[in-house]
Parts: C-alpha cells; structure tokens; sequence
C-alpha cells in the first residue's frame, strides 16, 4: 500500500494558464492527485497574467510557484522589421556560444533558480515525491540533481514524447558536443529516476533497447481524457446532407502537401462538403483558398472541450492530419474522440494509430494520397463501416490513471 496522503512537487515548464497543449497532461493528473487527497505543490514558468488556458479551471486550490523566463523573448517570436530581425541573430549567436545542447530548449537558463525554489519547497512541506516532464527535456536532468540532496524522494520523470529520437527542437541537425550532451542528459534521467514514464509502448521499446538495465522502471502513463469535460454524449452517425468534418487543436506543421491533397480531394464536393476548423494558428488557410475550396473550410478560434461536446453532434467524423513522425502516437486526442463517440477520419501513414482505428472498428484510415480517390464514398456515405459503440474508452480517464500513476509509485516505495 502507498501513502495515504503524499506531498508532490511538480516540476513544470509549461503549466496554465500557458495555453500550450503541453501544459494539459500534468495540470489534468495534479488536479486528479489533489482530487484524491494528496498535496501538490507546481514550479512552472512564469506568463503574462492575463493569459487564458483551457485548463485554468484544473488548477483551481493548486500551489503554484512561477520562475521568471529567461530565455530570449524574441526566439519565440517571427520579427518582420530589420532590428527585429537582426535581435534574434543576435539572440541564436547568443545561445550557440552559451549553450551546450540545443539551442531551442528555453529551459537552458533555469538550473540555479529551479534547483533553489525546489530545495527550498521540500524542505518546508516535506517533499515525498519529485514529478517532472518534458519537453523541455533539460528540466527533466535538473531534477536529477535533487536526488544528491534529497536521497529520500522519489523521482518520477516523465517523457511525455521522445526527446534524443525526435524530429523536433532542432535535435536532427545537431552534431558532436551538442548531441553527447543531449544524449548524456536523457541517460542520467533515466538511470537516476526512480520512474520513467513514456505515454506509448513504442516509446517503451525504444528506452527498454536503449537502457536495458532499467527496463522495470520504464513505465507506460497512457494519455487520458477528463470526464468531467464530457457532460453529454452524443447520438452516432446522424444523417446528414452535407459531409461535415470537424478538426480541433494544433495543426501539425511540415503537411503542406498533405493539406493540398485534402484540398484537391474537396474540389468537386466544395459544395457538399463543410470542414469546421477550432485552433489557434490559421495554418493552412491559404491552401485551401488556392484551391478554391475556401468556403468549404472554416476556421474558428479554438475552443473549450466542453464547447466541443456541445457542437459535435453536428459532425459526422473528426479528421485528423497526421505526419509520419506520429503515426505510431495514440495521443489525448485518440481518448477525447472516442469518448466523443464520433468516428475517426484519420489520414496518415500506416502505424499503431492506424491499427488501432481500425482493430477496434472506430473510423477510418487513409493515407493523404487515397484522398482524392476515396472522398466520393465519404460523400455518399457508402463506405462498408460500422461504429464500435461497445469500445469501452473509461481505462483512460484520467481518473484511472492518476490511480494507476500512485500505483506505479507505491510499488516502487515497497520495493525500496
């Protein structure tokens, strides 16, 4: 049995009310954690005060300790004037002789200031438990150094994607001394932790060929949706006179082609077709202008999950662009549309997300060259497919799985 109540840092870069998706897995488990009793207590970095997030209602009754951002502003900006433009140069040069590593973490200024609001946080609440995640990945070996000073906690990191293996944050196009970094910084994590967790078996793989050695303390933390986000569900598979096609959250980037095959896919159904896009960035829309299946395709600005309960019995399928980089990634978003019960348009190379769509009969898949040749059975509605109404999607709440996380810690706890 583990402890009847824990005291949990969470170490965080990204935390409400930043809007970053990132931000959404940790802030659903610690409200979950406080839910179930258990004391939490966050480190994120410091954001505007009057930045709104999805997830500020899960923080509510959290203690949340904010350090200031000392990466450079202007690298998370795109300047359109010359001073502008010279100031990030300047900013990369800046990095690039400062910085070991990549570049583009912006925790790569955070070591002192973390490792000293963290010290001084377990000391005054008794600190059983250490929980940190990236990306940023660096955050993750900071923590490390807080098993020198504090032998007794358990240390739990958490990979919420890869970090060495990735196609992002600039680590393809690193070299000698940066990529041994990066490469050293993921070992310590994972031999030094108590607990790595990874949100897929592929990753899981990965690390157990990686370090061996540390296979029993490699676990898998699925993604999960929030029930309390779903206060509805919907009826299935309305017939409609239009195809209608929702698309919620982040647009990939790099899917320029993909998005123009859709496009030319719509072109003879411009009329018959209607795709409603919630995000945050219009990526794409120029796309679809060009192809003069601009009416078809609106965007909107993003918004909440319970906003898209409301909506999303107007829909037929949610479409999802997928790069080659996720097709193996069953995330958030998978959980969300099933418990939706709203079918899959899912469009990306074959994977484990493909297989699993389909395995378990909850939409369908096509890779983005099929479109053009199958959007006729889409129209018409005659593709041979029946909903899965008896997938039972409750295993990925994050409810079951904040149990299922104090599990994996109590059992490490009964071991030591």
């Amino acid at each position: 049995m583990g402890k009847e109540k824990r005291n949990i840092l969470l170490v965080t870069y990204y935390f409400p009310p930043h809007k970053s998706v990132g931000a959404r897995r940790w802030a659903k488990f610690a409200k979950y954690l406080q839910r179930k009793g258990h004391k939490v207590i966050v480190i994120c970095a410091a954001i505007q005060k009057d930045a709104q997030s999805p997830w500020n209602e899960d923080i509510v009754g959290l203690e949340i300790h904010t350090l200031p951002n000392k990466y450079p502003k202007i690298l998370g900006e795109n300047p359109k004037t010359i001073f502008g433009k010279i100031k990030y140069r300047l900013a990369l040069k800046y990095l690039k002789i400062t910085t070991t590593g990549t570049i583009y973490d912006q925790t790569v200024f955070w070591e002192k200031q973390l490792l000293n609001s963290a010290e001084r946080l377990i000391k005054a609440n008794d600190i059983d438990t250490v929980i940190s995640n990236g990306p940023p990945f660096r955050l993750m070996y900071y923590c490390t150094k807080l098993k020198d000073l504090f032998p007794h906690i358990i240390l739990v990191s958490d990979f919420r994607d890869p970090w060495t293996w990735w196609y992002n944050m600039g680590y393809p196009s690193l070299k000698g001394k940066d990529k041994s970094f990066e490469a050293l910084m993921e070992r310590q994590v994972v031999e030094l932790s108590d607990l790595t967790l990874i949100p897929n078996s592929v990753m899981q793989n990965l690390l157990h060929e990686k370090y061996p050695s540390r296979k029993d303390s490699i676990k898998v933390l699925p993604h999960a949706f929030d029930e309390d986000d779903y206060p509805t569900v919907k009826p299935i598979m309305q017939k409609r006179d239009k195809l209608n096609l929702l698309y919620y959250g982040t647009l990939y980037n790099g899917l320029e082609e993909e998005y123009g095959l859709l496009a030319k896919a719509l072109m003879p159904f411009k009329d018959q077709v209607n795709i409603d896009i919630y995000t945050n960035i219009f990526d794409y829309e120029d796309v679809f202008e060009t192809h003069g299946v601009g009416h078809t395709v609106n965007y909107h600005k993003m918004i909440s999950m319970t906003e898209i309960v409301e909506r999303v019995h107007a829909y037929d399928y949610i479409i999802i662009l997928s790069p080659e980089f996720g097709k193996d990634n069953i995330s958030t978003k998978f959980f969300e549309i099933i418990k939706l019960r709203t079918p899959f348009l899912f469009v990306s190379e074959p994977g484990v997300a493909s297989k699993f769509i389909q395995e378990n009969k909850l939409g369908i898949h096509l890779k983005a060259s099929q479109l053009e040749s199958n959007f006729t059975d889409l129209v018409r509605r005659t593709y041979d497919f029946k909903y899965n109404l008896d997938y039972d999607v409750s295993p990925f709440s994050f409810d079951r799985q904040t149990d299922y996380l104090l599990s994996l810690v109590a059992e490490f706890e009964s071991m030591g």
